[in-house]
């Protein structure tokens, strides 16, 4: 039976290591989780690499919304050919229009220039409203992987509609459900999408204390090893 894949969102050179000592399949490299992620440092990369995981290094030159410039998209290419020249697997990538819609004539552009068999479309996805027809415009184009969370808030959320994407794309492009995947939701997501993967950044959170009330900092961007078991060992049973 296939392994269902694991795959990590880290931010920092410790979070990758610790991912991939406990039972990530696959890194997504990217910097500041805190804004859903943007391009990582080169050096970063260079020390995940000893990893030996494939890694899929996130294009995203900014924080805010998936609309993009000229000098904008021009810099997205630049990142883009770099991070392959050194080496990555993927490169993680997404960009709409202002009508809301996939940006076909850059990643078009990109196409010319990259293989379209390493070019992972990000949660940009989840903005159009036809789904399905947004799915076929990435398969026919021969990309190799859709991040999602089935135009939900969560994965957990989207369940009905990652089943539908599935099953459309069966073994034509894969599907990555994403976004707020923890121990306690895994086995629902995988077994209601039929997905074979997810995508999870296993974050611990910093707590601090003022004047003896505790407040939540938010992340410290630095994976939850046990969280990183734990899935690694629902993904293990469900096989």
């Amino acid at each position: 039976m296939t392994r269902r894949l694991l795959e990590v969102c880290v931010s920092s050179v410790e979070s990758g290591m610790l991912a991939a000592e406990h039972g990530a399949d696959r890194l997504e490299v990217c910097s500041v989780l805190a804004v859903g992620g943007v391009t990582p440092h080169p050096l970063v990369f260079r020390a995940l690499q000893s990893t030996g995981l494939p890694l899929a290094v996130l294009i995203r030159p900014r924080p805010g919304l998936f609309l993009y410039g000229t000098h904008e998209k021009a810099l997205i290419l630049a990142q883009a050919l770099d991070f392959l020249d050194r080496g990555a697997d993927f490169l993680v990538v997404g960009f709409l229009t202002n009508g809301g819609q996939i940006d076909l004539a850059f990643l078009d552009e990109l196409l010319e220039k990259i293989p379209a068999k390493k070019l992972v479309f990000h949660r940009a996805f989840d903005h159009p409203a036809d789904s399905l027809g947004a799915l076929e415009q990435l398969t026919c184009r021969g990309i190799a992987r859709v991040l999602t969370t089935g135009r939900a808030p969560t994965a957990l959320d989207g369940i009905p509609m990652l089943s539908t994407l599935v099953e459309k794309a069966g073994a034509r492009i894969e599907i990555l459900p994403g976004g707020g995947i923890r121990s306690n939701t895994a086995r629902a997501v995988l077994i209601g999408s039929g997905a074979n993967q997810i995508h999870s950044s296993c974050l611990s959170c910093l707590m601090a204390t003022h004047h003896g009330t505790i407040y939540p900092m938010g992340s410290t961007e630095r994976v939850d090893v046990n969280e990183v078991k734990s899935l690694r060992r629902i993904l293990n049973e469900l096989r």
